[in-house]
């Protein structure tokens, strides 16, 4: 079996995340981070689409090594594989 990367998906995880109530340095850094998640997560991939498109990759005779759900995380992948390790790093940064 390999692995699947949904992405971001429509569920209630978001709001029933239990945020940190810890006063730290990090504390405007941490909200402004889970605030862009939970923004992706709400407007993620339909979670119905999502297990449709897991039950079709494990039927599969040959399962592929690594399953990317959604044309938005393909093309992150894509330019994960071609842009040099501190670039995509420095684009991850400024998203959250």
């Amino acid at each position: 079996m390999g692995v699947i990367l949904p992405g971001d998906v429509k569920t209630n995880f978001t709001k029933n995340r239990v945020k940190s109530v810890v006063d730290s340095v990090y504390k405007e850094r941490e909200t402004k981070a889970v605030s862009s998640m939970e923004r992706d997560e709400i407007n993620g991939l339909d979670k119905f689409k999502v297990a449709e498109q897991i039950l079709k990759t494990i039927a599969k005779k040959h399962v592929p090594p690594r399953k990317i759900i959604g044309a938005k995380y393909k093309i992150f992948v894509l330019l994960n594989k071609l842009l040099p390790r501190k670039l995509v790093l420095k684009i991850v940064n400024k998203m959250y």
